[in-house]
């Protein structure tokens, strides 16, 4: 994908590709790719194809290059998906996700991590709520309406160490690893009525991503 992005020319989203697969652009579909592109880059290098590895570096960089200019809005602090009919204004956890897949400079790390400890988007008592809490339709117990879920958590941590922030990395990683005392469950509540979300079902591998998580410190 993030080729054919490249070859139609650059940006998120070529008329070639945003009338099908690529409608709906998404800074963590983005993310994902990117840091999928550094690995395959890593790993070509360790092979000896240099020139290839460049390849993937290169697509790297102008994925990253046309998520700054195209889905980051400047008065909110995030990232936002769009779609054919323009910015689609809401703020979710996937906003934070270009901590985990770009390379940012200051300015950019500073802007999510306010917005990560920001009471009214991202800093619920249990966090990474899906759905920013200031979001009409917030409800911090229901399946991605904002409940919390560890996968989540662990992307944006890995960003958090990725970017320097130790502070904000040990906060949440002690917050995830405190959310699964009671259980590896699916997703969580996000308030402080949690943990755990009435009708969430328990033994969810992906959530054993909370004892990863200590592996960041």
């Amino acid at each position: 994908l993030a080729m054919a992005i490249k070859e139609a020319g650059g940006g998120m989203a070529p008329a070639s590709v945003s009338r099908g697969l690529y409608c709906h652009r998404s800074p963590g579909t983005a993310s994902h790719v990117m840091a999928h592109l550094r690995s395959l880059a890593v790993l070509l290098e360790l092979s000896g194809k240099s020139e290839e590895a460049a390849r993937y570096r290169d697509a790297r960089r102008d994925m990253q290059e046309a998520l700054n200019a195209e889905m980051w809005c400047e008065e909110s602090g995030l990232y936002f998906s769009y779609n054919d009919e323009g910015r689609i204004d809401t703020a979710v956890a996937s906003s934070l996700f270009p901590l985990y897949g770009a390379e940012l400079d200051g300015p950019w790390v500073e802007c999510l991590l306010r917005s990560l400890t920001d009471p009214a988007l991202f800093g619920s008592p249990c966090p990474i709520p899906t759905l920013a809490t200031r979001d009409e339709r917030y409800q911090p117990d229901q399946y991605w309406r904002g409940s919390t879920w560890i996968p989540v958590n662990y992307l944006v941590a890995r960003g958090l160490r990725d970017h320097g922030a130790t502070e904000a990395l040990e906060t949440l990683v002690w917050q995830t690893v405190a959310l699964c005392t009671a259980g590896f469950d699916e997703y969580y509540d996000a308030s402080a009525a949690g943990p755990r979300a009435q009708g969430s079902p328990s033994c969810f591998t992906w959530s054993t991503l909370a004892i990863l998580c200590l592996d960041l410190l």
